[in-house]
């Protein structure tokens, strides 16, 4: 097929999706999923000229029409919108406005309790998205009336306090795959920073970031793998054989392995050996 070819056929699929929005016969599961799907197209520029405006209009109909992730999105970029805003007010009043006040006035006036109802109601399913912005929420006044009394200081200690009383469901949104509190956890842990230092734990969410993509988090990985950590070299085969973060490369994959199973891992081993069937299986079903 040609690239002419393959436009077309993308370009088909948006026109499809655009007559399902449109179609009022529609259920709202079907407008929501279709929209979604026009989010990312004009998101990435797929079958359509990119438009940030239009992915954003989009997103507006998912929200409106009931996905959640849509509304999520929706609702942290009304916050983003905002606080960028009031961002602006605070460099133009050289520093006479606290950048702390304006987040909570933000919080308190993009945030109604319509919006707090729907993020504990998807928290309490589990929703990572959800247990961020409800937490970003209740603390943001506690770390304002920190700041106000006792300066940055204050807010640190805050956040210190907040961490370990909330580290149960921190660690959690890790587990569920969140990125970002996979790497915040590996950081804390590499310097003990609200947590007990242990290189064993940091190592794990880096590596468990660094499955995801995560590119700072890549780097941790790569350099404790040239030192020899077995589940580094094990993670960055992983990263390689499925081109999370790096460009897949099975040779680079077999190598990093391979490395991890002359320490004795078993996994390690085990991902080797699947490796090599895998060309088998290639080279076999070509020559019949």
């Amino acid at each position: 097929m040609s690239d002419s070819d393959k436009n077309d056929v993308l370009h088909a699929n948006v026109e499809r999706y655009l007559r399902i929005v449109e179609d009022k016969g529609r259920s709202d599961a079907e407008v929501a999923d279709a929209a979604s799907k026009l989010v990312v197209c004009y998101g990435e520029g797929i079958g359509v000229k990119e438009s940030e405006v239009t992915a954003l209009e989009y997103l507006k109909v998912a929200a409106e029409r009931g996905n959640e992730n849509a509304k999520i999105f929706e609702l942290a970029l009304r916050l983003k919108g905002c606080i960028e805003e009031n961002d602006k007010k605070c460099k133009k009043s050289k520093g006479k406005v606290n950048r702390w006040a304006l987040i909570v006035e933000v919080i308190n006036e993009c945030v109604n309790e319509r919006d707090m109802q729907f993020l504990q109601h998807l928290a309490d399913r589990g929703n990572a998205m959800a247990i961020m912005g409800l937490l970003a929420c209740r603390f943001a006044p506690r770390l304002l009336k920190e700041f106000e009394e006792k300066g940055e200081y204050g807010v640190f200690v805050a956040v210190q306090q907040i961490i370990q009383e909330e580290l149960p469901t921190i660690r959690k949104l890790a587990e569920q795959g969140c990125v970002f509190i996979q790497r915040l956890l590996a950081e804390a842990y590499e310097d003990g920073m609200f947590v007990k230092q242990s290189d064993e734990e940091a190592m794990t969410w880096y590596c468990k970031a660094a499955e995801q993509g995560d590119d700072q988090s890549l780097r941790k990985v790569r350099k404790a793998a040239k030192k020899g950590n077995t589940l580094a070299q094990i993670t960055l085969g992983v990263c390689y054989e499925k081109g999370r973060g790096v460009k897949p490369s099975a040779k680079e994959a077999r190598e990093w392995y391979s490395k991890a199973a002359g320490q004795g891992d078993e996994s390690a081993f085990d991902h080797v050996l699947d490796l090599m069937i895998a060309d088998f299986s290639s080279i076999f079903w070509k020559q019949i």
